[in-house]
């Protein structure tokens, strides 16, 4: 039986290629290419094989990526090269890589080619890119779940314990396993699963157990998702907890 998020990526695919931002919403290069090692992983080869053509065709000459604002973006980019390197796409990805390269200043990448600004979220820029960055004692954001952006990038840089002592502080945000997008509130249901689903992702890989956050999903999402994130990371957390289970 197709998971229930697969199969809403499934029946959301954009007729250029890639996957809708939202149902009836444009193709989004960013969660194309973060959704393709999801994929690989539930054995959806020919998916994942043609969402990575899709970027290649779509990616600048330059090598970065555009968010939905058409901009090019350096987290976008590092989502479109985590998808690519696990491909054979290896032109491409080796574009990215280039782009973002340009794009790190002090172990810190500039949000856009403008360098006008950077966030503490491009910290899963630096996981994926494999740069040490000088962690903040407190992650300057209020949106959970870009904070648990940051945190993806802090775990894959080797700094456990760091994202453990985060993840205490967020029990006290979450309600029977669900949490709201915002520390405030915030965005409502459109946002607030995905938190709920990156958090349980990274509970789980810090030997924290889920906290009842794929049991809080399920409830939220009985009805559909809200957009393709939201579902890139339900399926992440099903097969974490699947994992766990067998």
């Amino acid at each position: 039986m197709t998971p229930r998020p697969l199969e809403w990526i499934k029946n959301n695919l954009h007729p250029q290629g890639g996957v809708r931002a939202w149902a009836g919403g444009p193709a989004y290069p960013e969660v194309t290419g973060y959704l393709i090692p999801t994929l690989l992983r539930y054995d959806e080869i020919g998916m994942a094989i043609g969402f990575a053509d899709w970027l290649g065709k779509v990616q600048n000459k330059d090598g970065s990526f555009n968010g939905l604002d058409g901009k090019p973006r350096s987290f976008d980019t590092a989502a479109c090269l985590e998808g690519l390197s696990m491909t054979y796409l290896t032109q491409p990805a080796g574009r990215a890589r280039e782009w973002l390269s340009r794009m790190h200043e002090g172990g810190v990448f500039w949000t856009t080619p403008e360098r006008d600004e950077h966030n503490d979220y491009t910290i899963r820029v630096n996981g994926i890119m494999g740069i040490p960055r000088q962690l903040p004692e407190k992650i300057a954001d209020n949106r959970v779940h870009y904070i648990a952006y940051a945190l993806e990038g802090a775990l894959e840089l080797g700094e456990r314990e760091y994202v453990q002592e985060k993840l205490e502080w967020m029990r006290s945000y979450m309600n029977n396993g669900y949490t709201r997008y915002e520390i405030r509130d915030g965005y409502g249901w459109g946002f607030d699963p995905c938190a709920t689903a990156q958090l349980g992702i990274l509970y789980i890989r810090c030997g924290m157990g889920d906290q009842g956050t794929l049991a809080a999903l399920e409830r939220a999402t009985a009805n559909g998702y809200p957009n393709a994130w939201t579902a890139k990371y339900h399926l992440d957390l099903l097969g974490m907890v699947e994992r766990a289970v067998l």
